[in-house]
């Protein structure tokens, strides 16, 4: 269960992202209250051991032992009180001390996990947490073992909360809807309850089931506890009228349960929310509440330039808005891990369903390996089986060879912890042991395969087998976003299939036995920094016109724009060219949601067309096709989208003329001023008409003003005529002003105001 955090009712839990120290080294000596940590490091969380380069950097830089510590201030009325430490993800293992006590290890840095600090506090005096993170290579923890194609950067890179309960308090609380009847949704909880106290105890769990500023529904259940132990309890609602959670309408209730001991009255509560759906997997789609959906996903890593995981909240939010919002997807995988539970409060909110899983890539440890991976599954599934979002488990590790044990337990343990999920397991081969209820399979011959046995889910294409940089051609781009097109539309039309995720939204860090010998593999439909290749706009004119319009001419119209072999070749009388080329012409592709799309060349005619149907008999909306004067890419080309006879979309693209000044955008007008929010700061190359020059790599240097920090290199030079940095908020209020500046062109500047802090810190 992941309630929301921080929180202020019976049970109080505060943001401990705040004054903590680092330091780069290993010393025994720093679990000791007595440690003088005067000269470590004060940071703010979440946090990476090393900020890094955005590419070519060795893996060995952030893999070292580092320790956090931090002066623990407990409110004195929380004493006789259960004092819980909540960390969100410490990589790779955390052992945590407390007043120079261990008293936790835990291994693996993608699942949450607590301490419990009760029986370690000095109420009279100091307090110091000191958290030793271990971000070495651990061949015995998941997904280590064997070859990895990501990152694992160190740090205690996700938020911490410091929690106060009572000695009787809610251990969990599992909601899931069993039935849509007319009018009505049938809703069940199990409510597990501990009592750490001498007396067993009667208790009541009253359960609050809030539309906010609407109607609630309330339940509750009777419990007898043992001391020391735990006790659960069954409770069942029924929602009338329900407002339903699906994509496209993402409702979320507010449920609250409180905790009432008999004799004393409330003595805890929680809350959390919750959607209420039920989701069925057909032969060739799902369906939500009845409806069918064929899933339309890409792939997610984790990774952002500079800072690797640590990634604060603003960031992580950003990232499911781009896939729901800006992409138009159904749905996304959390390759090959647990990811940041902000990530997942947004794919909640947004209606982005999710396929999460246990960490992991091809390779199966011991036994002693696998057991840290089922502890792996469980923490994973307890704490976001109440997701509206997430709608399968993945139980097998990524890629990995058949094992009929470990996983027949993997099912074994997400069927037992949820049974209203199915599970399912990603594989790179068709054929062997399938334990899983839904077949999921990583097909990368470019096309789509029969399925294996239905229901199937590709959850990789492309990737690898194509990858592409910013910087590439512009041939290699398009052909890039034909890629996906392709495999996407042989999706739509088949019966066998319920949909597919392609490989992958972001380019990402990874090491050097893949990629592109930069530490960086460029799988993405977006380049590492979150801006669109236009494979990114293939996906973008799947949307409806209602979620907007999309008009993408996919070309820099410049002279390289026609790939010249394939130009040349038709000049030859033996040349076998393709459908696409015609002689002296090249193909010259838009991406859009229209229904017809006008072009004209150089104020020439205008020519309209209908999308490519025949090539893409499938897609909600083909690619459109237009042939162009391939020795005429020169000047400029215009756009017009209609739906119906109504122009709904303009676009023009002109030949770039030289770098001539720097644009700067930063994506948000306001920060946090808790020292951890972030911000994308965007610089282009522009000429003087304000077309982007898309092989400009001029260097370019930032400098800022006011209470933050710039996150990134600095100087640094243009990709794809582009480049990004963050800006991250100090712990002041007050205006910041950032300007770039690069030799030869004019510079830019932009401002951002840095405002209070809303979380409640301790």
């Amino acid at each position: 269960m992941y309630p929301i955090r921080p929180f202020d009712g019976v049970r109080q839990s505060l943001t401990c992202t705040q004054g903590w120290l680092y330091a780069p080294s290993d010393d025994e000596a720093f679990k000791d209250l007595s440690w003088n940590d005067s000269a470590w490091t004060p940071v703010c969380l979440p946090h990476t051991n090393k900020e890094l380069p955005h590419q070519d950097f060795r893996p060995a830089e952030y893999q070292f032992v580092s320790w956090y510590r931090k002066h623990l201030t407990v409110p004195q009325d929380w004493k006789g009180k259960r004092i819980l430490l909540w960390f969100d993800g410490v990589m790779s293992v955390a052992q945590v001390y407390v007043n120079g006590v261990r008293v936790c290890e835990h291994l693996g840095g993608y699942t949450s996990f607590s301490v419990d600090l009760t029986p370690h506090l000095d109420w009279q005096g100091a307090n110091v947490v000191a958290v030793r993170v271990d971000s070495t290579r651990r061949p015995d923890v998941p997904p280590e073992g064997g070859v990895v194609d990501y990152m694992l950067f160190g740090g205690l890179y996700r938020r911490v909360y410091l929690e106060c309960t009572d000695p009787i308090y809610l251990e969990d609380a599992f909601f899931y809807t069993t039935a849509l009847e007319e009018q009505t949704a049938r809703v069940e909880g199990r409510i597990t309850v501990g009592n750490m106290t001498e007396e067993d105890r009667q208790l009541t769990a009253v359960v609050d089931f809030e539309w906010p500023g609407g109607e609630s529904v309330i339940a509750e259940v009777t419990l007898s506890v043992a001391a020391g132990a735990l006790g659960d309890g069954l409770v069942r609602i029924p929602v009338r009228r329900p407002k339903l959670w699906d994509p496209e309408h993402p409702h979320l209730y507010k449920v609250t349960v409180t905790l009432f001991d008999v004799a004393r009255g409330p003595v805890d509560d929680v809350s959390f929310r919750f959607g209420v759906r039920v989701i069925e997997m057909g032969n060739d789609c799902v369906r939500i509440n009845g409806q069918p959906l064929k899933l339309r996903g890409l792939n997610r890593h984790q990774m952002f330039p500079y800072v690797g995981n640590a990634a604060p909240a603003r960031l992580q939010r950003r990232d499911a808005e781009i896939l729901r919002r800006d992409l138009g997807l159904q749905y996304v995988r959390t390759s090959h891990y647990p990811q940041d539970p902000a990530f997942l409060d947004a794919c909640d909110e947004l209606g982005l369903l999710v396929l999460t899983e246990l960490p992991g890539w091809q390779h199966i440890g011991d036994d002693a390996w696998q057991a840290i991976a089922c502890s792996h599954l469980e923490e994973l599934i307890v704490r976001d089986r109440n997701r509206a979002s997430v709608f399968m488990w993945g139980v097998r590790i990524n890629e990995s060879p058949d094992h009929h044990d470990f996983y027949t337990r993997t099912n074994a343990i997400a069927h037992a912890l949820d049974p209203t999920r199915p599970t399912c397991g990603v594989r790179n081969r068709q054929g062997g042991e399938i334990l899983e209820d839904v077949v999921t399979f990583n097909d990368f011959s470019m096309h789509a395969l029969p399925a294996i046995r239905t229901p199937q889910l590709i959850t990789e294409f492309v990737g690898h087998m194509f990858p592409a940089k910013t910087t590439d051609p512009e041939s290699r781009l398009v052909e890039h976003a034909l890629s996906y097109a392709r495999v996407v539309d042989e999706v739509y039309g088949r019966e066998d299939l319920i949909g597919s995720s392609g490989w992958c939204a972001f380019d990402y860090n990874t090491h050097p036995v893949f990629g592109a010998g930069s530490e960086v593999c460029y799988h993405g439909v977006m380049d590492m920094f979150r801006q669109p290749k236009w494979a990114a706009a293939f996906y973008q004119s799947q949307r409806s016109v209602s979620e907007g319009v999309v008009l993408t001419v996919a070309t820099y119209f410049t002279h390289g724009s026609p790939e010249q072999a394939e130009l040349l070749g038709t000049l030859r009388p033996d040349f076998d060219y393709d459908s696409d080329w015609h002689e002296g012409q090249m193909p010259l592709y838009v991406f859009s949601n229209c229904d017809e799309v006008e072009l004209r060349v150089n104020d020439g005619e205008w020519i309209r067309q209908r999308p490519c149907r025949a090539s893409f008999p499938h897609l909600p909306h083909p690619p459109f096709r237009f042939y162009i004067g391939a020795y005429q890419t020169i000047g400029h080309v215009e756009a017009r989208g209609y739906c119906g006879d109504e122009q709904m979309a303009f676009a023009r693209q002109s030949t770039p003329q030289g770098l001539f000044r720097l644009t700067l955008a930063i994506d948000d007008a306001k920060l946090v001023a808790d020292g951890s929010d972030m911000t994308r700061v965007i610089v282009e190359g522009v000429d003087e008409n304000g077309v982007l020059c898309p092989y400009a790599n001029r260097v370019v240097e930032f400098s800022v003003e006011g209470p933050a920090t710039l996150v990134g290199e600095n100087p640094v030079a243009l990709e794809g005529g582009r480049i990004a940095v963050y800006l991250r908020s100090q712990q002041t209020v007050g205006q910041v002003c950032v300007r770039v500046r690069g030799q030869g062109v004019l510079g830019a500047e932009s401002t951002i105001r840095t405002g209070e802090a809303l979380d409640r810190f301790a």
